[in-house]
């Protein structure tokens, strides 16, 4: 468990050292957020609801998901960059897990971005956007956000591993980029989009990251214990799935390069 926290402070550290992306990703967050409340402010005009959906829910249903997202998804390609640096040969033999060493290394950043991140973005938010803090805001909901970030990993740690079979995996990281905006809820509620797709969505594991802790955060009607009982079963599986391929992969694993 030491090693574990070294790793994670050693993240931690890292991310400290780039102030002005530090800045950089604040105003862009701002910026995110100013064009979808202003766009969901003028589509649902006051009094107006689609599939029991408000212009106010909307607006900061924009907010609390984009918080949730930077908060979340600031991480890297661990294993498929030391694949192709050949630094992989080293980890395997290491008395230590890789699985293990990115989990550390995403769950130092991940603690980063929530405060150097997350806190300010709630505080600048609550005075430009007027929003006030949600009811939802219980342990329920910290359950369901930090099994957000353990889903989100556990599909990086799927995607890094593909580099164990194939030569490059950045298609599969920019297929995952398109599925993340689509059908994550990280810009639009599931319920807008079309019903063909929302049945698509809910088969994979994108919904559980940003529309599920979002929905737990603004609405009281929400069927949030069977969704968070789903969640746990997609978490389980996905990491079920990056272990089996992390198993067998590294049993065929070919390193060219260092």
């Amino acid at each position: 468990m030491i090693v574990f926290w070294k790793w994670a402070i050693k993240s931690f550290q890292r991310n400290m050292a780039y102030r002005l992306e530090y800045f950089v990703s604040i105003l862009n967050a701002l910026l995110y957020m100013f064009i979808f409340t202003s766009i969901w402010g003028a589509v649902f005009a006051e009094g107006q609801t689609k599939n029991g959906l408000t212009g106010e829910l909307m607006i900061n249903y924009a907010v609390f998901a984009t918080l949730i997202k930077v908060t979340v998804v600031k991480t890297r390609d661990l294993i498929g960059q030391r694949v192709r640096t050949g630094e992989i040969a080293v980890d395997l033999i290491k008395p230590f897990s890789l699985p293990f060493m990115t989990l550390a290394d995403a769950v130092g950043s991940w603690i980063f971005q929530i405060f150097s991140r997350g806190i300010p973005l709630i505080i600048l938010a609550v005075y430009f956007f007027d929003i006030s803090m949600p009811k939802g805001l219980d342990f329920a909901f910290i359950l369901s956000y930090i099994f957000s970030f353990l889903i989100f990993h556990g599909l990086l740690f799927i995607f890094g591993v593909a580099s164990f079979y194939i030569t490059e995996n950045f298609p599969l990281w920019l297929l995952n980029s398109s599925a993340v905006s689509l059908l994550s809820g990280s810009i639009l509620p599931l319920q807008i989009l079309p019903q063909a797709v929302q049945n698509f969505a809910v088969l994979t594991p994108y919904p559980y990251l940003f529309y599920l802790p979002s929905m737990k955060l603004l609405r009281d009607d929400f069927p949030f214990e069977d969704a968070l009982l789903r969640q746990v079963l997609v978490l389980f599986f996905t990491y079920f799935i990056g272990f089996v391929m992390y198993s067998y992969g590294k049993t065929r694993l070919h390193v060219q390069g260092g």
